[in-house]
């Protein structure tokens, strides 16, 4: 589990026009620039791309079936289980790392989309 699919931060843009992968790349940047910092949010990001919430949300919800928020949430927990298999951190030192405010929080996520605790995940 720790190998390809589950770590993969950068989604495939193949097929995608110039127009709409320019976009889908800069949303990336964003939300990789402000993977640690807890108050970054679709309302933020939104403002940082110069759109409304609304339009972002359509946009990124057409183009890759997924929402801003799923995918921040997502990016977050797949660089999450990348600093766990380093095994240079706590559970709770990676979880601020990525923008959790709280460990429970944060394990509770990780559980949810990886299937087994951040600690089974780190010693596995």
């Amino acid at each position: 589990m720790h190998c390809g699919e589950g770590t993969n931060r950068k989604p495939k843009l193949a097929g995608i026009v110039p127009y709409d992968r320019e976009f889908l790349e800069k949303v990336y940047y964003k939300i990789e620039l402000n993977i640690n910092n807890s108050e970054s949010n679709v309302t933020e990001l939104s403002a940082e791309l110069g759109m409304s919430r609304v339009h972002l949300y359509r946009r990124f919800k057409d183009l890759t079936g997924k929402t801003p928020k799923d995918y921040m949430k997502e990016t977050r927990l797949k660089a999450a289980a990348q600093l766990l298999e380093e095994n240079r951190y706590t559970v709770s030192e990676v979880a601020y790392q990525v923008g959790f405010n709280t460990p429970s929080n944060f394990t509770a996520s990780f559980k949810s989309y990886y299937g087994i605790s951040p600690k089974e995940y780190k010693s596995s």
